[in-house]
């Protein structure tokens, strides 16, 4: 008996489509992303920017770091302030200071990586080898991971940022160690690296000692701005609170470490030995190249 079954058609692309059209997880946590940081950028006013017909920077914008962080850690936001020079490039303090805010962000752990690394702490509690190995495994996991997304991130909000607001205004924005910032500034190497401290006094940030040194070379701050926008997207807004959150821990202890500090200074200081405040302060030399800048300079040299 002869068969009426007809041979299957030959394998062709477009007949596998039904199977293939979804996109994949990496596909789409990049059109997550992407979706994002347009949505980050929404601060950007439209249309051309109203400049002077010689509209430059005579000395750049530059921004500390909150505070430092390891390398593992996602990076402390810059510190909201505005520079009035920059009314000359059609830069108003309402769009600078919401680049600040969502730059922070941008750069801020996730709420996933963020309970990852919980969990990861929460293992280094049990009081087991095997769960404190895996705890600390966890949280270095987490830290590579959001460090990778948070550099990622600020790669692709300074494109868009230098595409979309600055470069048009003659302007460009970079994150700058302090060794390219010194180079960038011209300072002599042989010259002071931090402002004075007095242990007896209030306490002093290691930033700000830094800035009293670069404030000549630099442009003019007002820290007198505005309180941040609220977050649009309830992921932003977690984002935020963590920002925050980690802001205020660091000022904590900013505060106790300097109170210990100086309790030591004066014991020292009683004792004759002074040897205390010279290794602290050595120590303070030394964290100056963790110390990173926002830095807002002219497009062209």
């Amino acid at each position: 008996m002869s068969s009426n079954v007809e041979p299957s058609p030959p394998y062709h692309p477009a007949y596998s489509s039904a199977y293939t059209t979804s996109d994949s997880p990496q596909q789409s946590s990049q059109e997550a992303e992407d979706t994002g940081i347009d949505a980050s950028l929404s601060w950007i006013p439209q249309g051309m920017p109203q400049l002077r017909p010689t509209s430059r920077l005579e000395k750049p914008v530059v921004i500390p770091r909150v505070g430092t962080a390891s390398k593992l850690q996602i990076p402390l936001p810059f510190l909201r302030v505005y520079s009035h020079v920059l009314r000359a490039h059609d830069i108003h303090e309402s769009d600078f200071l919401s680049m600040i805010d969502n730059l922070a962000v941008a750069q801020a752990a996730s709420p996933p990586m963020k309970a990852v690394d919980t969990a990861g702490m929460v293992l280094g509690f049990v009081p087991y080898h095997w769960a404190q190995a895996a705890g600390f495994g966890i949280q270095v996991a987490a830290g590579v991971g959001t460090a990778g997304i948070s550099a990622a991130r600020t790669k692709a909000f300074f494109k868009k940022v230098n595409e979309m607001y600055l470069n048009p205004r003659g302007l460009k924005v970079s994150i700058k160690k302090d060794e390219d910032l010194v180079a960038l500034l011209g300072l002599p190497a042989n010259g002071p690296a931090l402002g004075p401290s007095d242990m007896n006094r209030e306490p002093i940030a290691l930033r700000d000692r830094r800035m009293q040194i670069l404030a000549p070379h630099i442009a003019p701050l007002t820290l007198e701005v505005p309180p941040p926008a609220e977050q649009r997207s309830v992921l932003d807004r977690i984002s935020a609170r963590q920002v925050s959150k980690r802001i205020a821990k660091q000022e904590k202890d900013f505060v106790k470490k300097f109170d210990k500090q100086s309790r030591k200074s004066e014991k020292r200081r009683r004792k004759g030995k002074e040897g205390y405040i010279i290794k602290v302060e050595a120590k303070q030399l030394e964290d100056i190249a963790k110390l990173q800048y926002l830095v807002i300079e002219n497009l062209y040299g």
